[in-house]
């Protein structure tokens, strides 16, 4: 059994079902409004024939991936460091994330470009044993804790894509060696689109909420990725 044993692998279930449903209704030459839709209702679809007041959070939902995409194009999930002697630091997302939290995502995040493909699950999960074992309360190891499932997830996810080409191979290479070199930062997107919008919908602070938005934007970010070839800046 794993040193540890994080809470959350059935978001990296439904980051996976997400991904599927996505490129299986996606439609051709597809746009970012195209593609947040379908992300969209791979989480949540209206039934005109019943509404209901839950159906607001359609319109949530869609605000998930334009803040995600906004904040790793422009800024990044925590690269830079916020410390005592004012050293710079781009913007976290929504949530604010103290100086230990981002050093773990620091690491997690700047980590993934230095270790060869196959060990981004085992890397992760690594990281999770220093989650565990730092001072971090169980709130503050909660997002980490996400990041790390859906990263795990995302990862096992393209490896299987690329090692059996089929629904995605529109938006794979012909090369398998330039796809593997992809991977790493397909997952990075993933796990800084949930860390840019953990904590997103408010109020009330209900965590189950803020779990679900990090959920939503892991898989509009690892997907858009494929498709667009989106770009972080940090």
């Amino acid at each position: 059994m794993n040193k540890v044993i994080n809470p959350y692998p059935a978001l990296g279930t439904k980051h996976k079902e997400s991904l599927d449903y996505i490129i299986a209704n996606l439609p051709v030459n597809p746009t970012f409004d195209d593609l947040n839709a379908k992300l969209t209702d791979s989480f949540f679809i209206p039934d005109p024939n019943e509404p209901s007041p839950i159906d607001a959070a359609e319109g949530i939902i869609k605000t998930m991936l334009p803040h995600a995409y906004n904040g790793y194009v422009n800024g990044g999930a925590g690269y830079k460091l916020q410390t005592a002697s004012g050293k710079e630091q781009d913007a976290s997302g929504y949530w604010r994330y103290n100086e230990a939290q981002m050093r773990v995502i620091e690491q997690m995040l700047n980590g993934l470009n230095n270790i060869p493909v196959e060990s981004i699950g085992e890397f992760l999960s690594d990281i999770e044993e220093n989650i565990a074992s730092g001072k971090f309360t169980y709130e503050e190891q909660v997002p980490l804790l996400v990041a790390t499932a859906i990263g795990k997830s995302d990862h096992e996810y393209w490896m299987a894509q690329i090692a059996a080409p089929a629904v995605w191979a529109i938006y794979l290479n012909t090369d398998s060696a330039i796809n593997y070199a992809h991977v790493a930062g397909i997952v990075s997107a993933s796990m800084q689109g949930a860390l840019l919008t953990y904590g997103l919908i408010k109020p009330p602070q209900i965590q189950f909420v803020d779990i679900y938005s990090s959920t939503i934007s892991s898989a509009g970010m690892a997907a858009g990725k494929v498709i667009f070839g989106w770009i972080g800046r940090g």
